[in-house]
């Protein structure tokens, strides 16, 4: 049997940097990959974990510019990104524009130029700093004591509350005007439309090519910027594929046949959440090709074989597909994951958590690995951590069990040794307030009750923890 290479020396700490989006940066979830990989209990190493992930910034021209600015001081670069793509895309049509860009469903972006404003602020002051001053610990200035500190925290959390009641006093009388169906608080401080077939697209054809060719671009160009002694980590995204699509894109001026085909969208949602598959296999058949019709599809032909293996069904192609060609592309796209599986470069290693994941034994398995539809849970984040070890490690023992309580305390057995990782009860009780906070937001723009019931059985658990934990900080 060949031995693994052994990479890294045993008397200096390996200095590790990851970036990526809110899933990378652990967000709504108790204990996330980075904490397992830094944990010395977990990998019996000395390790430097620094993360640069930050919640909603795209990779390309945003985290992968960060990337390139403190390349030179790390061993390993952890890449998880790919969900926030599409809105790289928005950022960038409205660069030098001085109106917004208004989306169908009205989500409005504007002010493109202080968005990259902003990232190149963050690359100089971490080019001159390092994230938090570590790199460069006796180069500290104000801003670096702060982003160390905990006030720094709460204080963030108690501004965006105090935020939240003085908009709520402040669109009183303007939230009284929402429709009856939908007479809730709006995500985004907008009146989110939802609907299930739009008039117009999200993304012209060029910016959706542009997703996957500029990833790609990227990718290349900073992996020819490794020195031979550095190592490149490349994951595939986790992205829920039991969610439904958010939008399908019909170029049509036929306003009864529109509706018609929103009738049909919104019973074959009724039926497939009733399991009536029969009058769901009828409904479907008045859809047209499209998101919708795949993903409905899909789920029709899991109706049958929802507690078996996961690879035992074809039907996942058809989910995979839908999310393919969902006209608003929130969650990553699979080309992206297509793309990282074939990378083969001496000092880059792929790991393939979505693979290892579509084996899991039934689809409670399977969400039990997300916080919602694209946030990894804390399992999800362990798979992915176990996953960047078996490769960077040629001694690292993995775990022979492991499992996770209702409070989300991860006990790992190795051979004769048992330890618990807890999560920090700070941040596990803000994570979850946040996780429930956007997923009450996105409950909140659907009329479909399968979407809704979909998001409150996510939101649900997170209560049950909150409340069943009694987590207090």
């Amino acid at each position: 049997m060949k031995k693994k290479k052994i990479f890294f020396s045993d008397d200096k700490p390996v200095k590790i940097a990851i970036f990526g989006g809110s899933s990378a940066a652990g967000w709504g979830t108790a204990i996330n990959f980075a904490q397992f990989i830094k944990s010395s209990v977990f990998t019996d190493k000395n390790i430097v974990v620094h993360n640069y992930a930050l919640p909603a910034m795209p990779f390309v021209d945003f985290q992968a510019e960060i990337l390139k600015a403190v390349i030179s001081h790390y061993d390993v670069l952890i890449i998880y990104a790919g969900h926030n793509e599409w809105v790289g895309k928005i950022y960038s049509s409205i660069k030098n524009l001085s109106k917004p860009r208004i989306l169908p469903n009205n989500l409005s972006y504007e002010n493109g130029t202080k968005v990259y404003d902003s990232v190149n602020k963050k690359i100089i002051n971490l080019t001159e700093y390092g994230l938090h001053g570590y790199l460069k610990p006796n180069k500290i200035n104000l801003n670096v004591i702060v982003d160390r500190s905990r006030l720094s925290w709460f204080s963030y959390r108690a501004l965006i509350k105090i935020y939240s009641i003085v908009q709520k006093f402040t669109n009183k009388e303007q939230n009284a005007n929402l429709d009856s169906n939908n007479n809730v608080r709006r995500p985004w401080n907008v009146k989110y439309e939802f609907k299930y077939y739009y008039p117009e697209k999200f993304l012209t054809s060029k910016e959706r090519k542009s997703i996957v060719d500029d990833y790609k671009k990227t990718i290349i160009d900073i992996i020819e910027r490794l020195r031979p002694n550095q190592k490149l980590v490349l994951s595939t995204v986790l992205a829920n594929n039991l969610f439904p699509p958010l939008a399908d894109v019909l170029d049509s001026n036929n306003i009864e046949q529109i509706r018609n085909y929103e009738k049909y969208a919104n019973n074959s949602y009724k039926a497939l959440l009733e399991e009536d598959y029969a009058s769901l296999e009828l409904l479907v058949n008045n859809l047209p090709d499209g998101a919708h019709k795949t993903y409905l599809q899909g789920r029709n032909c899991l109706g049958s074989v929802w507690d078996s293996k996961l690879n035992n069904s074809n039907c996942l192609n058809l989910l995979k597909e839908a999310r393919k060609i969902d006209k608003f592309p929130f969650r990553v796209v699979p080309e992206i994951n297509t793309f990282i599986r074939k990378l083969k470069f001496n000092n880059v290693f792929v790991i393939d958590p979505v693979k290892i994941l579509n084996n899991s034994d039934n689809f409670k398995d399977y969400n039990n690995h997300f916080q919602d539809f694209q946030h990894p849970a804390v399992l999800g984040h362990y798979l992915v951590a176990n996953e960047i070890l078996i490769k960077l490690f040629n001694d690292y023992s993995e775990p022979t069990s492991f499992s996770l309580d209702a409070c989300e305390n991860f006990t790992i057995q190795k051979k004769h040794k048992k330890f618990i990782l807890k999560p920090n009860p700070f941040y596990h009780y803000w994570s979850l307030r946040d996780n429930v906070d956007w997923l009450d937001d996105f409950t909140s723009v659907f009329f479909s009750e399968y979407y809704r019931y979909f998001l409150n059985y996510f939101k649900q658990r997170a209560i049950n923890k909150y409340s069943f934990c009694d987590i207090k900080y």
